[in-house]
């Protein structure tokens, strides 16, 4: 959960630095959750951001879906 507002930072994630970052991560974007999928980053990359904060002090359960479809619209992120 997040414990105090303005929270941001990696939750998890898997990346090849080597490779261009490619992968994957989800962290926190100042109480947002937010997700990047990357075959070569900047270039060809996907960056979503939920509208909705999370409250502190309150446990959250997140998901995030992804269609395939190469675009951000693909990604869902739901509390």
């Amino acid at each position: 959960h997040v414990s105090k507002r303005g929270t941001t930072g990696a939750v998890l994630g898997r990346m090849d630095e080597g490779d261009g970052h490619r992968g994957w991560d989800l962290w926190l974007q100042g109480d947002r959750v937010g997700m990047h999928l990357i075959n070569s980053y900047p270039q060809d990359a996907l960056k979503v951001v939920a509208k909705a904060p999370l409250q502190p002090g309150k446990w959250r359960h997140v998901t995030v879906a992804y269609d395939g479809s190469g675009k951000a619209a693909g990604v869902k992120i739901y509390y």
